[in-house]
């Protein structure tokens, strides 16, 4: 985002309570604990005798992608569930239909639904708890 200097100003001059401020520093301190460990895992594992700045350049970009990585499985477990909740109805509703009325490819179509919906899901909880 880009804003005026004046604007810049009373952003900056914005007040912060002193409750959001510890919360800031306490996330900042877990996060820069968590950065620093993982570079010097770097460092253990390439057998260097200190940590270097490019093993925390590197335990950033892990960071970040493993932030980025995170919506994948979140939209496998969403999309799956619509597609079994979608099984779930139309079967119930081809059931509940008279015996003449009753499609024999709907019902195959919404088993598919289901059968691809229930392996999204299990795929995207699997990815979760996996990564």
């Amino acid at each position: 985002m880009t804003f005026s200097k004046k604007r810049e100003d009373e952003i900056l001059n914005k007040p912060i309570s002193a409750d959001a401020e510890a919360f800031a520093k306490e996330y900042i301190n877990e996060f820069s604990e968590t950065l620093l460990w993982q570079a010097k895992a770097l460092a253990y594992q390439r057998r260097n005798e200190m940590v270097l700045r490019e093993h925390i350049e590197e335990s950033l970009r892990i960071a970040k992608r493993e932030a980025d990585e995170k919506w994948w499985p979140q939209l496998l477990i969403l999309g799956g569930g619509t597609l079994a909740g979608t099984f779930i109805q139309g079967i119930a509703n081809e059931l509940l239909k008279k015996q003449i009325d009753i499609s024999p490819i709907a019902i195959a179509v919404y088993i598919v639904l289901g059968i691809v919906g229930m392996m999204m899901t299990f795929w995207g909880f699997w990815k979760q708890h996996n990564s």
